[in-house]
């Protein structure tokens, strides 16, 4: 059997809920007494959804709500480690419950005291714990068999067989940024929490050369691209190249040789009569030189300079001219440039230790250049930048050259010597890349994982926020697929809990695997499962207020209802309003409420019309009484 989370309740989080409950399976009915602490469990042995999913996929449920009801939060204190979860949320209260299998459990949270019989067989002052329980069906009894998170506890093993992996949502998506809050280890004594928000570039290569054209037919990122740069903002802008080189205080290559640094790859503009003296150096040759040149003058400038007084540069500067330089070529250039890249590693790596205790490592850009050597020359646009197409399928080179980055991205100053970003693409593309990509990487971990990992519970956070609605009512299919081809352990599912505002996913997800939260006036949460879900139609699912107020925008909604009060508030048959407001209600696509606008305007002015004619009739008559009147008059004299 594979540990499942069953049940969530929260007492108190500081913020939207209390005593909620969420239920995420169909196989037992859960209740909390909060008022006895006490939790029992019904088994349902009529679950219709048994390996709905395939092999590898427990179930997926969803979370639905509007904007600001709360999905977020459900999924911050599932999914964070204890550091960050204690941090958003002071005071909190609740707790999780997984199956093992049958009468064995897990119950994870904080505060013990909720639940009376799990907070009896702890020691006092526990806060945040995890326990192996077993339960009595017939005696509805909590027996606690120990904790998983403790190093002397025979129920340790337990904690190594399920791991969270969170996707958070985000409003921008940074692929070569990684902050250090996200490795931090999870101090939990329960099971491990890890993000999937900053994927590693070479996985995002990979997938946008391969696996996208598994999951889109149509190949809409064609245009893509993936660029590698070297800085180019070692100097500030104003300075000449003469004031640069005079800030260095050394000559490269003994002045046998200009750097490559500076060469800003213009092309000169000469009189026809003369001819431009050709380059001895290709644009892959300027880029690896140029990429250790500007290493060099970071390091120089930026980590050893202002260390040194007078006398030890003018020593350290000695040393560098006295680095033997040959004929000038290329060969001759990387093995000198790797020189200095030692020398100047064993100068500044005791000042590094010292202050932050790092290390700058020299070999690995020697490592780097080599993966350099063997890209493609086309590859190569300028002596700062290398772009590479994704359209014409995986270069193993280029993949290679993008694991060689990943392995070293934490090293001291390798993230500021060479930036990987990828371009030309829409947000919604983006959103869709990042999504399958922290999947696979997610599969990947499942299937590499040290210890024996049997559920990866997977938390995703509004995934399709910037897709298209066929991407919104694909996603499901994608997921399962993705899952469903992958190379993965016998041994290994996945439970899949997903957050979203998007009505698109619902008919893929039967209705009690769903759980709505709705906000009610008073902003208090109401959790309750859907009336709505698999195969459920469309149209009939948006009706549904709780996805939305009305079924049109609300502009629309306001001009219908300000056109049926105009309508309403004519007292005079005017033929020129009556044409514009007729205009109006000709240009509504829906055909229902624009055939009963038009009823409207009909009998309004049926209206008017029997009106007009008859205060006409009126009038007619009025002058006919005057003219009858005028006639009798003379009679009378």
């Amino acid at each position: 059997m594979y540990p499942t989370l069953v049940y969530l309740y929260i007492h108190e989080i500081g913020r939207c809920f209390w005593q909620e409950e969420f239920t995420f399976t169909n196989d037992f009915y859960i209740n909390y007494d909060h008022l006895h602490r006490k939790l029992s469990f019904k088994k349902n042995s009529n679950n219709p959804y048994m390996d709905l999913w395939g092999d590898h996929i427990s179930n997926i449920n969803l979370i639905v709500g509007k904007n600001g009801s709360g999905k977020s939060t459900v999924l911050n204190l599932l999914g964070t480690k204890q550091y960050q979860r204690n941090h958003f949320f002071n005071n909190a209260q609740w707790f999780a419950v997984y199956h093992l299998e049958g009468e064995s459990f897990i119950i994870e949270g904080r505060n013990p005291s909720l639940l009376r019989d799990v907070a009896g067989g702890l020691p006092e002052g526990f806060l945040d714990y995890s326990v192996k329980i077993s339960y009595d069906y017939d005696l509805q009894q909590i027996a606690v068999e120990g904790e998983i998170g403790s190093d002397d506890s025979p129920q340790k093993k337990e904690k190594e067989r399920l791991i969270y992996l969170y996707q958070s949502k985000s409003s921008e998506r940074s692929w070569f940024r990684q902050l250090k809050d996200l490795s931090a280890s999870d101090t939990f004594r329960g099971y491990q929490r890890q993000y999937l928000d900053k994927p590693f570039v070479a996985e995002i290569y990979r997938f946008m050369s391969v696996q996208y054209k598994n999951l889109e037919k149509v190949f809409t990122i064609d245009k893509a691209v993936c660029i590698i740069q070297r800085p180019d903002n070692i100097f500030p802008d104003f300075m000449m190249e003469e004031e640069k080189l005079e800030m260095l205080g050394f000559q490269f290559y003994q002045g046998k040789g200009k750097a490559l640094f500076f060469d800003r790859n213009k092309m000169p503009v000469l009189p026809k009569s003369k001819k431009r003296q050709a380059n001895p150096w290709s644009i892959k040759d300027r880029f690896i030189i140029s990429y250790l040149e500007a290493i060099i003058m970071n390091l120089w400038l930026h980590s050893l300079l202002g260390e040194l007084n007078e006398e030890q540069k003018q020593e350290y500067i000695e040393q560098i001219n006295g680095i033997s330089y040959g004929t000038d070529n290329y060969s001759n250039r990387i093995t000198y440039l790797t020189e200095f890249l030692e020398l100047l590693g064993e100068w500044v790596n005791p000042i590094l230790m010292e202050d932050n205790g790092v290390q700058f490592n020299a070999p690995i850009y020697s490592m780097l250049i080599i993966a350099f050597e063997a890209l493609k020359d086309i590859y190569f646009e300028s002596n700062a930048q290398v772009v590479v197409p994704v359209s014409v399928g995986i270069d193993e080179d280029v993949h290679q050259l993008l694991i060689q980055y990943d392995r070293f991205i934490d090293k001291y100053g390798f993230r500021r010597s060479l930036q990987v970003s990828f371009g030309h693409m829409s947000s919604g593309e983006l959103e869709f890349i990042h999504s399958f990509v922290c999947l696979y990487w997610a599969i990947n971990a499942a299937n590499n994982h040290q210890q024996q990992v049997d559920t990866i519970l997977l938390l995703l956070d509004e995934p399709d926020a910037s897709f298209h609605p066929e991407w919104s009512r694909r996603y499901i299919h994608n997921l399962t697929e993705c899952i469903r081809l992958s190379d993965l352990s016998e041994n290994i599912k996945f439970q899949i809990i997903i957050a979203t505002h998007s009505p698109f996913m619902v008919s893929d997800v039967p209705k009690e695997h769903i759980t709505c939260i709705n906000v009610m006036d008073n902003l208090k949460r109401i959790v309750k499962k859907a009336d709505f879900g698999l195969m459920g139609n469309f149209y009939d699912i948006v009706k549904n207020d709780f996805f939305l107020d009305s079924p049109v925008g609300e502009f629309a909604k306001s001009l219908f209802q300000s056109t049926v009060k105009r309508i309403n508030n004519w007292e005079e048959y005017n033929e020129k309003e009556i044409k514009q407001v007729k205009d109006l209600i000709s240009a509504i696509d829906e055909p229902v409420i624009r055939s009963r606008l038009q009823e409207r305007i009909k009998s309004r002015v049926a209206e008017l019309t029997a009106q007009w004619e008859l205060e006409e009739q009126i009038v007619q008559m009025e002058k006919a009484l005057i003219e009858l009147k005028n006639r009798r008059r003379p009679n009378r004299d």
